[in-house]
């Protein structure tokens, strides 16, 4: 890691006596001012789109947004289709996103949307291993996604990336996962090509390459942030070291090929809405048992702690209950008017929730949703809970991920791939890049992160 690295992601600062250690992460830098949104969008239609040969022209202005919509809060917008429309972060102030984001999601935006998809040439992600979590599927993904940039071919994904994440129920003839998010292109997997020496339409070379795991694909390797964008952040940030880079790249990435499709949206709407499904400690009720009422979205000043527990401790060192609610209560000592003694935590881990609410004490809350967890590896999480359910399933997985962009501070560790998800996309698909961040993991535990 280089020397900047170490000065920005290095320190460790206590909030107060006997607290744990906190690391603040602050993406979009010190004293950015505001920027002209149009001006920053069209920054990405100068960037050429590598070797693409129809690449989309620049977007259009947005389409009329409905007045309801732009009412909400930004957290409350994701329950909504024009919360994962991709002009969605044209509604929020840059200054408080991650550098560039605006550039970033149209380059991506144009480069997969060709205006003549039978001139493009294909990389197919198949996205992780099997037994491996969403949040590392998706960021090795993202690698992929940047590779397709620099070499200038489109991203789709393989019909069996994600299909341990679906079920025919919840997802019909969708097994990929295209059950729960936007394609990634216009294009189709009917644009894809195999290769054949044969007479006919069919002969020539494949027009696609299938792509797995590997720090080094088609002679680029991991990390890497598409050049152009490189480029660009580094004029924009020039003091930005590497880690930093490949971070931001990596929220970008995933920012764009998680968008959220119809019946995504539709189902956690739905979810975060049934009272039945949220519980708040000391009293240990939900709330149609009418103990108490929570707004949705969450009122402001909420805390946030993503308790990663089940297989995690192959990787990283876990981190006790304690940990993330002394820290939680260290941010309120050290901000008492800006956020509330109030925790949503989330977990696969039963434990903790029983032992963050004996611990709830002094005017302290605890809420969680009342969804079926199994304190195991992620993929056994799914076939513990049913492999018939198993779309249904992820669908509860990323309600909790949209209610932990309804809070206004995180409590994490970012050893694992979930909490990365959540600090990537505060800074992109909410505007909450400045507000705090606090890191209870060691060091060595995200630093050097593969992925």
């Amino acid at each position: 890691m280089d020397a900047y690295s170490r000065r920005r992601f290095g320190p460790l600062i206590a909030f107060a006596a006997g607290a744990a250690c906190v690391l603040l992460l602050t993406a979009t830098g010190r004293g950015t001012p505001a920027r002209d949104p149009t001006a920053l969008a069209e920054k990405a239609s100068t960037i050429r789109l590598g070797h693409l040969a129809s690449p989309a022209p620049a977007p259009s202005s947005p389409p009329a947004t409905p007045s309801f919509w732009l009412g909400l809060e930004p957290a409350a917008r994701l329950y909504h289709d024009s919360g994962h429309d991709f002009h969605a972060f044209r509604n929020l102030e840059p200054s408080r996103l991650a550098p560039l984001t605006y550039a970033a999601q149209e380059y991506i935006w144009r480069h997969q949307h060709p205006t003549n998809c039978d001139d493009v040439e294909f990389i197919v992600s198949r996205g992780h291993v099997k037994g491996n979590g969403i949040g590392s599927i998706l960021h090795v993904s993202g690698f992929h996604l940047a590779v397709a940039l620099e070499k200038g071919r489109v991203f789709m994904w393989s019909d069996e990336a994600g299909e341990e994440w679906t079920d025919p129920t919840t997802c019909g003839d969708k097994a990929n996962w295209e059950c729960h998010f936007q394609a990634p292109s216009n294009c189709s997997r009917a644009h894809l090509r195999a290769g054949s020496s044969g007479g006919g339409n069919s002969a020539g070379a494949a027009n696609y390459q299938e792509v797995e795991m590997h720090h080094t694909l088609m002679g680029v390797s991991s990390p890497t942030v598409p050049a152009a964008l490189r480029a660009l952040l580094l004029a924009e940030a020039p003091g930005m070291g590497e880690a930093e880079m490949k971070y931001w790249w990596r929220g970008q990435s995933v920012a764009y090929l998680m968008r959220f499709n119809h019946d995504t949206v539709r189902e956690v709407r739905r979810m975060r809405k049934d009272p039945s499904l949220v519980v708040v400690a000391p009293d240990n009720r939900t709330l149609a048992a009418g103990s108490s009422s929570v707004r949705v979205p969450f009122p402001p000043g909420l805390v946030h702690a993503h308790v990663r527990h089940g297989d995690k401790y192959t990787e990283m060192t876990l981190q006790g209950t304690a940990r993330y609610l002394t820290a939680a209560q260290a941010l309120v000592i050290a901000q008492p008017t800006a956020f509330r003694r109030v925790l949503f935590v989330s977990t696969e881990d039963e434990a903790v929730l029983r032992e963050a609410q004996d611990a709830a004490k002094d005017g302290w809350s605890i809420v969680h949703s009342d969804i079926k967890r199994s304190n195991r590896g992620p993929l056994a999480q799914v076939l513990d809970l049913g492999k018939d359910r198993a779309g249904y399933t992820t669908r509860t997985h990323l309600l909790q991920l949209l209610m932990s962009l309804e809070c206004d501070a995180w409590v994490g560790t970012r050893g694992s791939n979930w909490n990365r998800l959540i600090d990537e996309l505060r800074c992109i698909w909410v505007d909450k890049c400045k507000h705090p961040y606090v890191e209870v993991g060691t060091p060595e535990s995200w630093v050097d992160y593969n992925w």
